[in-house]
């Protein structure tokens, strides 16, 4: 009988091992998915922060030109701007459209996570040039 319990090993089941595997990868799955989403809010923060600059670029061209740019190629060469803002996900430029008549412009994004708090349209208030 003293033989058999000096032969027996100790150590983990394969069922014990299986369980905390599956622990383990069900905790990591979380923080994937949860790294996931915060990556998206960071680059929705940054989206709102360029298009901040951009606003404030457009406010000084009209009043140095007295006019809306045609385009946002058209401010990449006026000095407004070290680095040009552009989309931090496609490296594309934001959208942009404006009203000469009614002063209004629209600088437009698509976000990842973050709701968007208003629609960009010209039909109604979006940046008034003066406000």
């Amino acid at each position: 009988m003293n033989k058999y319990k000096q032969n027996q090993k100790s150590g983990f089941t394969l069922i014990e091992l299986l369980v905390v595997i599956a622990i383990i990868g069900v905790l990591s799955s979380i923080v994937v998915t949860s790294l996931g989403s915060n990556k998206g809010k960071t680059r929705d923060a940054l989206r709102k922060e360029d298009i901040k600059q951009i606003e404030t670029a457009i406010d000084l061209y009209f009043q140095d030109n007295s006019s809306f740019p045609a385009n946002l190629t058209a401010l990449k060469n006026t000095g407004y701007f070290d680095t040009f803002p552009t989309d931090p996900s496609t490296n594309a430029d934001y959208g942009y459209s404006f009203d000469s008549s009614t002063k209004k412009y629209c600088i437009g994004t698509n976000l990842e996570v973050i709701a968007p708090t208003s629609q960009c349209s010209l039909s109604s208030y979006t940046h008034t040039v003066g406000n």
